[in-house]
């Protein structure tokens, strides 16, 4: 059966002894109507699968030095180049994916962006086939570029997305006027899921820094400019 998928390479040199060009990639399959499947772990590849994996969504590839069976990859600084790179290119291939729609037209990434790290933030560096630096890089992905989307369907920067206090409270704000109340031009509700664990939620908020709009903060911002401005049956 043909698969599809979105493939993302990089080619780096590796300065030790000598200096070593190395190839990685990583794969992005794509159901049948072209929605990224981020809810199954992918396993490791060394040009042909290997029994590892880093408990993520999609393929990683790389030339590791490998065990004598060829199924495991070794404790080797020269892996952890190599899974460096990886996790490099894996979060700027989610960025590139932001530019994307599916089948439907519709934006490739949403809150599927928290499928990308799964709970790679409860794991430590110790294994080689920890999730841990695509964490990191990731993570520092959803800090500083704009890819949170929003329920007018643009993308945000995390500083200028807001999860809102509840769904009233999203369906009566537009982003035009949380821009208007925030006095920030590019801003909106993130569009996630309510059904999102609650470590997720957590992790936007205390990792990531995304501010939640509520009551009390409508409250704060609300002022009678911002009331005339409004239409009537509003």
């Amino acid at each position: 059966k043909t698969k599809r998928l979105i493939l993302f390479k990089r080619k780096k040199n590796l300065f030790g002894e000598a200096v070593k060009s190395v190839s990685v990639a990583v794969a992005f399959y794509l159901s049948n109507n072209g929605n990224l499947k981020t809810k199954e772990e992918i396993g490791i590849s060394c040009f042909f699968p290997t029994s590892d994996s880093f408990g993520l969504p999609f393929r990683c590839h790389a030339p590791f030095l490998l065990t004598s069976n060829r199924q495991n990859i070794k404790e080797d600084p020269f892996n952890r180049k190599l899974i460096d790179i990886l996790a490099d290119t894996a979060a700027e291939a989610v960025k590139i994916l932001t530019t994307e729609k599916n089948d439907k037209k519709q934006p490739l990434i949403n809150d599927n962006i928290l499928d990308m790290i799964k709970d790679a933030y409860y794991f430590s560096f110790g294994k080689i086939t920890s999730p841990r630096p695509f964490y990191e890089k990731f993570t520092q992905l959803l800090r500083t570029e704009k890819v949170f989307l929003t329920w007018g369907n643009h993308y945000c920067s995390a500083s200028n997305v807001y999860l809102a206090g509840n769904e009233e409270l999203r369906r009566l704000i537009s982003n035009e006027q949380l821009a208007i109340l925030t006095k920030k031009q590019d801003c909106g509700f993130l569009r996630i899921s309510a059904r999102r664990d609650e470590d997720e939620f957590e992790y936007l908020e205390e990792d990531i820094g995304l501010k939640t709009f509520d009551a009390d903060m409508f409250a704060k911002y609300i002022n009678a400019d911002f009331m005339e401005k409004q239409e009537l049956d509003w």
